[in-house]
């Protein structure tokens, strides 16, 4: 992980939003990832999507 940025988002909720390098995983692995942090109580959304600045 190159960095993790927590955001305050409404009035109860906060987003979390963590930049990886290039390499570190599949997207295999981030779909996997993500569909387990959905299905936590209290994650009302959850995705990964692809940087253009690297």
């Amino acid at each position: 992980m190159q960095d993790l940025d927590v955001h305050a988002f409404g009035g109860d909720d906060v987003e979390i939003e963590a930049t990886l390098a290039l390499t570190s995983v599949s997207e295999d692995e981030l779909e996997a990832l993500v569909r387990k942090m959905a299905q936590l109580p209290g994650v009302r959304q959850a995705f990964w999507s692809p940087s253009t600045t690297e």
